[in-house]
């Protein structure tokens, strides 16, 4: 199980940076619209509503991640301070990326790590509720 979420995520994070386009271009660099600032906010709030989720379905259970194992290897409010650390602290990384107008071109390759990630923990949240 392990083996296949790690080809998920590996899978989804190089697709999300082939569209990016490395290649240069004579072509004027357009700005993104504001939906595309959108987009990154909704993937935020979907990877935060699924790590709430997750959270809830982790509650009590054993934890196989020795990071996030509590007392007697459970998943316990430690475990919920790590978890919500991690995530918070690669939000406000992204922020302070995406502040600058020249790296806006950045807001839809991250919406999309978002979402996968987000897809990712879904998948984990499900596993936890059977």
């Amino acid at each position: 199980m392990i083996k296949r979420i790690v080809a998920l995520a590996t899978l989804a994070a190089s697709l999300s940076f082939a569209g990016g386009g490395f290649v240069r271009s004579t072509a004027p660099v357009e700005l993104p619209s504001h939906s595309s600032r959108k987009l990154w906010w909704s993937s935020v709030a979907a990877l935060a509503a699924v790590s709430v989720l997750d959270a809830r379905s982790s509650w009590g259970k054993r934890e196989l991640n020795p990071l996030l194992q509590g007392p007697a290897g459970r998943f316990s409010a430690r475990s919920v301070e790590i978890k919500t650390s991690l995530v918070g602290a690669g939000v406000v990384f992204q922020w302070l990326a995406l502040r600058h107008k020249h790296h806006s071109s950045l807001e839809k390759p991250l919406s999309m790590v978002n979402f996968a990630a987000a897809g990712l923990t879904a998948g984990a949240a499900v596993h936890n509720m059977r």
